[in-house]
């Protein structure tokens, strides 16, 4: 899903994060927002391992589906993609990636993802997504949750996201999650349960 270029040492490296938004086929009531794909960021330039499949929050340092588990099932479990996106339609939760491409010199590919889309998007070596209608009519109506705690690049990234889309969404509106790794799973759903993520999933 993340189509690599590779060029010379020193020279651009070009990854492109092709996840489609994710729509439940009956409703949403909630939408989970994050930047792209980390394998993506971080693999810049380099190549996918054969048979290596990329979905949203499937790297296995992350705990973002482990920590949705056990707020609405209870326990921590680990699912494959099948079960991921049962496990989406069944609650009601839209997911989809702000960015789809970004361009970074081979110097800078070895950085945290976060540091790797900041920098290109303070560079202008961003392409942002495009929301349909289908997932603005989604947003519109739905709480919405981004992945990662409330800082002025990553508001400047949504706001330039929705400004770009035409969607008439304030960042203001937006529950910033803390990031789903580095502590324990019960600590980042209580964290979660605390910012509403949990009463805004029982709605559905």
């Amino acid at each position: 899903m993340c189509d690599k270029i590779a060029k010379m040492k020193n020279e651009i490296l070009v990854s492109r994060d092709e996840l489609s938004t994710f729509i439940p086929k009956n409703s949403a009531n909630v939408v989970i927002l994050g930047t792209m794909v980390s394998y993506c960021a971080r693999r810049t330039g380099r190549k996918i391992p054969k048979g290596e499949d990329v979905f949203y929050y499937h790297d296995g340092r992350n705990r973002f589906w482990g920590t949705m588990t056990l707020l609405l099932e209870g326990r921590t479990k680990k699912l494959n993609i099948g079960n991921k996106v049962k496990f989406l339609e069944t609650n009601g939760i839209a997911v989809a990636n702000l960015v789809e491409e970004i361009k970074i010199s081979t110097d800078d590919n070895r950085s945290s993802a976060d540091k790797i889309i900041f920098k290109a998007f303070s560079e202008d070596n961003i392409k942002l997504k495009t929301i349909d209608q289908s997932f603005k009519d989604v947003l519109e109506k739905s709480n919405i949750f981004f992945t990662c705690k409330s800082k002025p690049k990553i508001v400047s990234l949504l706001e330039t996201y929705f400004l770009q889309n035409n969607v008439n969404i304030s960042t203001k509106d937006i529950t910033f999650l803390t990031s789903p790794t580095r502590r324990s799973y019960a600590q980042i759903a209580k964290e979660w349960t605390d910012a509403g993520l949990l009463k805004a999933l029982s709605k559905g």
